[in-house]
């Protein structure tokens, strides 16, 4: 066997090992002290629970996923169009950097309740809010590659192209294993982002607003069914986020950051 192979085995394999002796335990433990499903359900009433409303859930899991993606896409849209103005301005790009580091720090989903005041609860507010969470640190990725040093800017230099030329033959190229870094690193904070701005008031509909209803009825077993599906749709887009960076920087000729 490769060794690649047996390390993609070992790297897969260790944490379901590890993931399945904790639930082995947690069972174990559960049935031992006799714990009350209201305080700590065990994972096969857990699992037994998401399947019974896996409908309901799945509907759920759908909507999140989709103000995700739709987020993720405003945030991209904005922060390449702004990447793209300031990257040849050196000041400009500068100064956009230090900003987007301060906005990738800050808190953004406390800006929630502000964003409700013009959009209401609904589900363009927690598209908005995952859009302003994540345009900063796509445009700081977007801006690294497009401000990169290369060789080839002197060669399109010699052969006298214009700037769009040198953009289009030279900066793209550059930019755009960035750009596919970016998404697959924003990816699953947008799933983040939607289950918390939705916690705090999105479309009853969805897996935030879900968990926090369960949550207020002390509805154990239902809560932890509707972690499971959000904990899925967080691996999932994990998972979406380094095949699509993996698919799109092979067909565009360019190698994957890291």
């Amino acid at each position: 066997m490769p060794a690649t192979v047996k390390e993609r085995l070992v790297s897969v394999g260790s944490p379901a090992v590890a993931l399945a002796v904790a639930f082995a335990l947690w069972e174990l433990a559960v049935k031992a002290f006799a714990v009350k499903p209201l305080f700590l359900p065990a994972p096969s009433g857990i699992a037994a629970q998401a399947w019974t409303n896996r409908s309901q859930l799945g509907g759920f899991f759908w909507l999140t996923g989709k103000e995700a993606i739709l987020g993720l896409l405003a945030a991209t849209a904005v922060a390449t169009f702004a990447a793209v103005l300031v990257h040849r301005s050196r000041t400009a790009a500068q100064l956009s950097a230090s900003i987007a580091g301060a906005g990738r720090a800050m808190p953004t989903v406390v800006l929630y309740p502000i964003v409700t005041v013009f959009l209401g609860t609904t589900s363009l507010a927690v598209q908005t809010i995952i859009a302003i969470a994540l345009a900063p640190l796509v445009f700081s990725y977007v801006l690294e590659g497009l401000t990169q040093k290369s060789d080839l800017d002197e060669l399109m230099h010699v052969v006298g192209a214009d700037r769009s030329q040198t953009f289009w033959k030279v900066r793209v190229p550059l930019a755009t294993p960035h750009l596919l870094t970016g998404i697959r690193t924003a990816l699953p904070l947008s799933v983040i982002t939607a289950i918390v701005g939705e916690y705090f008031g999105g479309s009853t509909s969805t897996l935030g607003a879900h968990i926090r209803l369960m949550a207020q009825q002390l509805h154990t077993i239902d809560l932890w069914a509707a972690i499971v599906f959000a904990c899925l749709l967080g691996v999932l887009a994990f998972v979406l986020g380094a095949l699509l960076e993996r698919t799109l920087a092979a067909r565009s000729g360019v190698p994957a950051t890291t």
